[in-house]
């Protein structure tokens, strides 16, 4: 099946980022690269303020897709975007790393970075997970959290979420095979997109039981946090996602005494792209919070 067919049939937290990030897959975040190891990462911090926001891209999706965030954002305080491995100008990852190890790159990435806490952080769709585990790891750093659309234990580990994410996989997979048969340098550009999509997926089946139950990644107590979901469902064919959505953001809002939901109304499941005025608005409220 060509490329086009297999992003088109696919939706959600993977392909349909992926499907939406394409025209953006040569864009580096254009920051400064600073090196982890045997890679390098790219990371873009503007703005000023007491807090800096850093944003967790949601999975196949390069860090250039909330420059529109960043901007109406670092009118009032700090924020970071950063490319994974295999985004932008940051090197692809030969295998697949855990939401422990990612969070603990991004740390290093801070810190080797020069920025200090306390962090906002905002994190999109599978960057949920990343982001929870960070602030399990360094709750002291963390100011409040922004989670849009973010995935949820209780409903991404269901079976048959489970098989439509493996399908996804798949897709992602055979949709970068694709691109690379054209040859050309955004193709290819597009492939590395894919691919990358398809390995952080594996992130997802490298999660213990423990957290793969609801709360399994962390319950974030006191920490200030907003819950922004979707107003526009996600097609028939992804029915299983849609029917247990809201119940998946409440349990996220009841992670924190201190939390609140906001509905994006006219938007899918890429808020930033659609309604980023709501994002920069929760960091807003989180970078003044007290």
């Amino acid at each position: 099946m060509a490329r086009g067919k297999y992003v088109a049939r696919l939706g959600f937290c993977l392909a349909v980022l992926a499907a939406a990030a394409s025209s953006h897959a040569a864009e580096p975040a254009s920051g400064r690269l600073v090196t982890i190891g045997d890679r390098q990462i790219d990371i873009r911090c503007v703005g000023e303020g007491p807090r800096t926001a850093v944003v967790i891209s949601g999975g196949a999706s390069p860090a250039t897709t909330w420059r529109r965030v960043q901007d109406s954002a670092a009118t009032f305080t700090r924020i970071c975007l950063y490319d994974r491995p295999g985004y932008g100008a940051s090197t692809p990852l030969a295998a697949p790393m855990t939401f422990e190890d990612r969070a603990e790159e991004l740390h290093k990435v801070l810190a080797i970075a020069g920025e200090r806490g306390p962090f906002v952080l905002v994190a999109h769709s599978w960057g949920g997970f990343l982001a929870r585990s960070f602030v399990r790891r360094y709750p002291k750093e963390i100011a409040g959290v922004v989670l849009v659309d973010a995935v949820e234990e209780g409903l991404v580990y269901d079976p048959a979420v489970v098989a439509i994410l493996r399908q996804q996989q798949a897709g992602l997979s055979a949709a970068a095979a694709a691109a690379r048969k054209t040859g050309s340098n955004a193709s290819n550009a597009q492939a590395q997109v894919f691919e990358t999509g398809a390995l952080e997926a594996e992130s997802y089946w490298m999660s213990s039981k423990a957290q793969q139950a609801p709360g399994g990644f962390g319950r974030l107590k006191n920490i200030p946090l907003v819950v922004m979901r979707h107003g526009r469902p996600f097609p028939q064919s992804l029915a299983p996602l849609e029917t247990g959505w809201p119940d998946a953001q409440g349990r996220l809002a009841a992670l924190s005494s201190r939390s609140q939901t906001i509905v994006a109304e006219k938007s899918d499941h890429m808020i930033n792209l659609t309604e980023p005025e709501l994002i920069v608005d929760a960091i807003r409220q989180l970078a003044a919070h007290p």
